[in-house]
Formats: structure tokens, C-alpha cells, sequence
């Protein structure tokens, strides 16, 4: 009976701290994005650009990720983490952004509001934004 007690309790912490890590990488994630989004809203890029996968850095050089990521048209204003879809190392962050856009021969830049499914990556514990080929420009 003894044992069998035994053999519970270090199952259930067993268990307990396997939902302790992934409760953790959960959260580091969501951190990590808001984090991104938050340089992004405000055209820091050049800090946006140390949570980006490291294979696009070794492609795309800090000065031309600024340089594509600058756009004057489109203010990024907010962007709110609707939904984690996290499947071991990988997830899919749902994220609303709101914006402002300007058109050529407007005064008044006009709100404009989507979702869009960020790719992240976890890469020895530290979770990694995974750029699009179409990712909007901020």
C-alpha cells in the first residue's frame, strides 16, 4: 500500500511539473509577443528585429529589415494577442492589429483593423517570431 502511495506522489509531481514547464513556455510566449508588437507599434525595429528567427537573420541583414519594415502609410496603432495555438515548440499567436492608414491626397489617415496568424518557433527555450512572406507593414 505503501508503495503504492509512493508511486502516486511522484507521478502527480511528475505531472504537476511537466504542466509547470509548459504553463511557463506558455507564458514566456505570450511575453515574447507582446513584447515584438509592442517595438513594432513603435517603429523600433531595430529591437523587433533580436525576435525574429534567426534563419531570416541570417538572410535579411538589420538594415534592410528596417528598411522593409518602415512604411509611412500605415501607422500600427495596437495589437492584441486574441489566440494561442500552441502545439510543443510551435505555435500560431492570432493577433488583431488596429492601424491608421494614410492615402495619398488625404488629410485624415482612416482606421483600419485585421487579424492576422503570427508563426513562432521555440529554439532552446527562447521562442522566435517566424515572418511571412505578406507580413504588414508597421
Amino acid at each position: 500500500m505503501r508503495r503504492w502511495l509512493l508511486l502516486l506522489n511522484i507521478a502527480f509531481f511528475v505531472v504537476a511539473g511537466c504542466a509547470t514547464v509548459e504553463q511557463k513556455r506558455g507564458s514566456d510566449l505570450r511575453e515574447r509577443v507582446e513584447k515584438y508588437w509592442s517595438y513594432r507599434i513603435k517603429k523600433e525595429y531595430d529591437k523587433s528585429y533580436a525576435f525574429e528567427y534567426p534563419v531570416f537573420k541570417k538572410k535579411i541583414p538589420i538594415y534592410r529589415y528596417v528598411k522593409m519594415s518602415y512604411n509611412p502609410q500605415v501607422d500600427l496603432k495596437e495589437a492584441e494577442i486574441v489566440k494561442i495555438d500552441q502545439q510543443e515548440d510551435e505555435a500560431v499567436v492570432e493577433v488583431r492589429l488596429k492601424m491608421e492608414l494614410k492615402a495619398p491626397g488625404v488629410k485624415r489617415p482612416f482606421p483600419y483593423e485585421t487579424a492576422i496568424n503570427d508563426r513562432w518557433i521555440n529554439i532552446d527555450g527562447i521562442w522566435y517570431h517566424v515572418p511571412s512572406k505578406r507580413s504588414p507593414k508597421s
